[in-house]
């Protein structure tokens, strides 16, 4: 008989990649007390079996650049390195460039009614010049590859770039897959993967962690722990990712080849730990309310069992 893993699998493969899953959250809680490096390999070979299949299809549509796209904190930047990873094993040579370095100077970034920068808006990129790097790289040309100091707010240097035939380039962004970055550019020469916490955690019919909270809680572990925001800030600020993401990232996943579904089933069990002090800080904003009610349903794992690559430590202290 076939397996329920199995089956999942099968019906990926059958129904292009779009498939969601809902894991039974009281079953992830017995599992993390008794097999739990077992629970942890289950979830990380899951992640890049994904990975696998993104590089077969790349390899054998004979893509040129491969589009990464996805909202905030979904692992777009560690997946694009770990597709890249992929691609060597096959003997392809892979260059990784991040579309934030093509932003417009601060000066002509989009504002928000607030006043503050709306870096969620596809016009925060500056397009033509993102156009013309393509044509560059697809006409075989040397290729300038900017670097944007966040700090000054400002591009900064040039590095020039150029990719050969038999090599790949891979562009990761929040704006990766918005038509108009690509207009005028033959579709044949992308292969376009949307990463995405794509799944529910549920006791019996009703969700408990969407997957919305998980990158939630994915973005205030890095910022506080890694680039020392404060969980005040995060909440104000990821407010508007999730408004801009509505607009200008989200209704662009249906152009995707591929959906990359980053949920690591074990994930809330791992987070409620180095959560629990972190947003006592700031415990009356709604999204952390929500948090906390999570937390009561889930139980606990060891980090020990997670791998250094993966995906996970990029949020993790």
């Amino acid at each position: 008989m076939i397996s329920f893993k199995e089956k999942q699998l099968e019906l990926i493969q059958n129904l292009g990649d779009v498939m969601y899953f809902s894991y039974d959250l009281q079953r992830v809680n017995r599992l993390a007390k008794t097999k739990q490096k077992e629970l942890v390999k289950n979830a990380e070979n899951f992640y890049i079996w994904q990975l696998e299949q993104i590089a077969d299809n790349v390899v054998n549509k004979k893509s040129k650049i491969v589009l990464v796209a996805g909202p905030s904190s979904a692992g777009k930047t560690t997946s694009s390195f770990e597709i890249k990873r992929a691609l060597k094993k096959r003997g392809i040579n892979a260059h990784v460039v991040s579309m934030d370095d093509f932003f417009v100077n601060k000066i002509d970034t989009p504002l928000l009614p607030d006043g503050s920068y709306d870096f969620e808006n596809v016009t925060a990129v500056d397009i033509p010049y993102f156009k013309k790097f393509l044509k560059d790289i697809l006409a075989g040309k040397v290729a300038n590859v900017p670097f944007y100091d966040f700090i000054l707010g400002q591009r900064t240097m040039l590095t020039p770039m150029k990719v050969k035939d038999d090599e790949v380039i891979i562009i990761e962004g929040l704006h990766a897959l918005n038509p108009v970055c690509m207009k005028g550019i033959p579709k044949q020469n992308f292969y376009k993967v949307f990463v995405a916490v794509a799944s529910n955690f549920c006791i019996g019919d009703d969700v408990v962690v969407h997957p919305k909270q998980i990158r939630f809680m994915r973005r205030l572990l890095r910022d506080y722990y890694k680039r020392g925001s404060s969980v005040s800030s995060t909440v104000e600020h990821w407010r508007k990712v999730v408004h801009g993401e509505t607009k200008y990232i989200l209704p662009f996943k249906p152009e995707a080849d591929f959906i990359l579904n980053t949920t690591h089933l074990y994930e809330p069990l791992l987070y409620d730990k180095y959560l629990q002090p972190v947003v006592a800080e700031h415990p009356t904003a709604p999204e952390i309310k929500e948090l906390l009610e999570i937390f009561k349903h889930t139980g606990a794992i060891d980090e020990k069992f997670v791998p250094q690559h993966s995906l996970i430590r990029e949020f993790l202290p």
